[in-house]
């Protein structure tokens, strides 16, 4: 491909050899070290292409192989430009193409970025735009090491970073830092203590001493298991790190209102916009007003070469416009949406306890419909109470 390429910048002629012996010329060719593309021979004919400078040596040495020869084609960079050297206006276009092939190549076109995985790209793109990095950014401007340290420094989910400019692109590479896990102080003592109201349904104490049994009914913030530990009979104490699971069995209430009749925005979509972006220059395409616009939401599509994104964006706008009207629950369609938020809740919320019993009923009023669902769950209620210790002199 490359060869191809250089072959039509330089220019080439493809030409016929006839005579009796047309194959020495090949012969003569590799003497002078000439080099014959796409040679074809025929009975009294060689066809064959050559660059212009090489016909003219084979124009030389032909006589030694007694043959004649004839251009049949003439193709190249060359041979275009002397067709057109009497056009002015696509010479004038030429360096004018030229010269802004130049200036563009001092810009940003495109920006890779690798390596972010918590972090949102458009959280680095933001970042680096406040740093002089974006599409359409003069990269004489852009000051790399600083703009790495900046970054950093803000950020503070950036462990380290590299900025590579390479002719139009720049290429990002970040490692994220390690958030580091909650390390649970062993040597600090705490109480544990209940978090809700239930009954004790099993104990698994690792550390601490019991403050309740199997079977007790015990009340939100009750200790369960002291830090503080008796040393047999000799009168002192012990402090420790309580530790164990507490299940118990709890009884909670969920309330879920459904009003009867809600104010709902009905949205609809007006007509659309396009504007073409080039580095930080927009064209719009449609300039047609829109009236009563509520909202917008903007898309835009980039132009991607060999897995390159170009510095042309096609922007469409989704213009919305919203009016609000009554919209009326009946009974079935309110229990259906109190179910479906009692199964997130549960989800979500209850994610930890194991519910044995759920019961919903409806109690309906003049505005809405109130839902109750009553749980029965066991779950582990202990949660750790630190022990402040002052210690006298």
């Amino acid at each position: 491909m490359i060869n191809r390429i250089l072959r039509w910048l330089r220019g080439y002629v493809v030409f016929e050899a006839v005579g009796k012996f047309p194959e020495r010329l090949i012969n003569l060719a590799l003497v002078n070290d000439i080099t014959l593309v796409k040679p074809v021979g025929k009975k009294g004919m060689l066809t064959a292409q050559v660059s212009v400078d090489e016909y003219r040596q084979l124009c030389k040495i032909r006589k030694k192989a007694m043959l004649k020869l004839k251009v049949k084609k003439k193709a190249g960079f060359p041979f275009i430009l002397y067709r057109n050297r009497k056009r002015k206006g696509l010479f004038a276009g030429a360096v004018l193409f030229g010269v802004i092939i130049y200036i563009l190549s001092g810009f940003i076109w495109s920006i890779e970025i690798n390596g972010n995985n918590a972090i949102s790209i458009y959280d680095i793109q933001g970042d680096l735009r406040e740093n002089g990095i974006y599409v359409g950014a003069l990269k004489k401007n852009i000051n790399v090491t600083d703009a790495e340290r900046k970054l950093e420094l803000k950020s503070g989910r950036i462990a380290w970073m590299s900025v590579n400019i390479t002719g139009c692109k720049a290429d990002i590479e970040i490692s994220e830092s390690q958030d580091m896990p909650e390390i649970v102080d062993k040597a600090k003592p705490c109480n544990l203590k209940a978090k809700k109201t239930g009954q004790i349904l099993k104990m698994n104490v690792k550390e601490g001493q019991k403050n309740a049994a199997v079977g007790d009914g015990v009340a939100k913030g009750q200790m369960l298991v002291s830090g503080i530990v008796d040393i047999g009979d000799t009168g002192t104490s012990l402090f420790v790190h309580s530790e164990g699971e507490i299940y118990a069995g709890v009884s909670e209430k969920e309330i879920i209102r459904v009003l009867k009749s809600r104010k709902f925005k009905d949205i609809s979509e007006l007509r659309q916009r396009r504007v073409i972006k080039f580095l930080n220059f927009k064209f719009p395409l449609d300039y047609a007003g829109i009236e009563n616009v509520n909202s917008r939401r903007y898309v835009t599509d980039s132009i991607v070469l060999n897995d390159t994104n170009m510095p042309i964006d096609i922007i469409t706008e989704y213009n919305f416009s919203a009016h609000q009207k009554d919209v009326f629950t009946s009974a079935e369609q309110a229990e259906k949406l109190a179910g479906i938020e009692l199964a997130l809740n549960d989800i979500f919320s209850r994610w930890e306890s194991d519910i044995k019993q759920k019961t919903i009923s409806m109690k309906e009023s003049n505005e809405s419909y109130d839902f109750t669902a009553d749980y029965y769950c066991i779950e582990d209620i202990a949660e750790e109470a630190p022990i402040n210790v002052v210690y006298s002199e």
